[in-house]
């Protein structure tokens, strides 16, 4: 395990050697530079393993980092996982590849993982506009908005 994640795991601190790489908001959708090299996999097969998803995506180029997420209990695949590129061309490539390739009984999804946290920050900024305009209703019209 990553030195920097074990030792922010341990004390919640960043371990002395951390360096940011990317600056910190609270606004959304504001772009915070990052990599165009991590790529977030959805719905891969049960039965594939972190090796073979290592394999895959190394047929494209020079994978830096590879991680299949499991559940801690019974170690089953949640399905998910990780791939980080050495280059950012190739990640670009691994997505125009295999996004929506059918891998055994599932049609996996492939994105930068930016991208997904821009359509987290996208659905976040959406609720709390409508939770919002809720409280402003309820407000005017004198209803209570607690249950």
């Amino acid at each position: 395990m990553d030195s920097t994640v074990l030792a922010m795991q341990n004390n919640n601190l960043p371990a002395k050697n951390y360096v940011p790489t990317q600056r910190y908001c609270t606004e959304p959708n504001v772009d915070i530079g990052e990599s165009k090299t991590n790529l977030i996999i959805n719905y891969l097969p049960q039965g594939m393993s972190q090796e073979e998803v290592r394999a895959l995506f190394a047929s494209i180029g020079e994978v830096e980092s590879c991680k299949l997420v499991r559940d801690k209990i019974s170690g089953q695949s949640l399905g998910y996982g990780f791939v980080e590129f050495k280059d950012p061309m190739h990640a670009q490539k691994a997505v125009l590849s295999f996004n929506g390739l059918r891998l055994q009984n599932k049609t996996i999804k492939v994105r930068i993982q930016s991208e997904e946290r821009q359509i987290i920050n996208n659905n976040t900024t959406r609720m709390f506009k409508f939770i919002q305009m809720h409280s402003s209703l309820c407000q005017t019209w004198g209803i209570s908005n607690r249950g």
